[in-house]
């Protein structure tokens, strides 16, 4: 009896160093992401120096969001893949890249600037692009695989 509530009590204390690690927001963040995500999952929070970090799934897309502690968000951060590229970028990375598969999708949003870090593969290679709304495109690493 003394080990089922020895093993109670230590389920129960690390239940609440869990709950304990989850910051409290403010009312104006909350009210800010509530106003803009709605049918979101899996959302957690961190808080930063300059503010809070939103984690979740919106769309079927990871998403981050980082606000100040005024409750505007100052930068997204959307990792996905093809299907969701902007058809313009899309059709300019399979034209110049045709042997290339692309791997996955990192856009990064920051005011009204919006970036694409591309990274595709191949059998030998990995390739990193930085792409911006505008279409253009530079590779920024290459890796050979190993």
């Amino acid at each position: 009896m003394k080990k089922v509530l020895l093993a109670a009590l230590l389920v129960g204390a690390q239940l609440l160093a869990f709950a304990n690690t989850t910051p409290a927001v403010s009312e104006k963040v909350l009210k800010s992401f509530q106003q803009t995500f709605q049918s979101v999952s899996d959302v957690t929070w961190s808080e930063l120096d300059h503010g809070y970090e939103a984690r979740f799934t919106f769309n079927d897309i990871l998403t981050r969001v980082v606000y100040d502690r005024d409750g505007v968000a100052v930068k997204t951060i959307r990792y996905y893949y093809e299907q969701q590229l902007p058809l313009n970028l899309l059709t300019k990375v399979k034209s110049s890249y045709s042997s290339h598969k692309i791997h996955s999708i990192t856009e990064v949003t920051t005011g009204d600037a919006t970036d694409y870090h591309i990274t595709l593969e191949t059998e030998k290679t990995w390739t990193m692009l930085l792409a911006d709304q505008s279409g253009s495109m530079s590779v920024q690493q290459r890796f050979t695989k190993a």
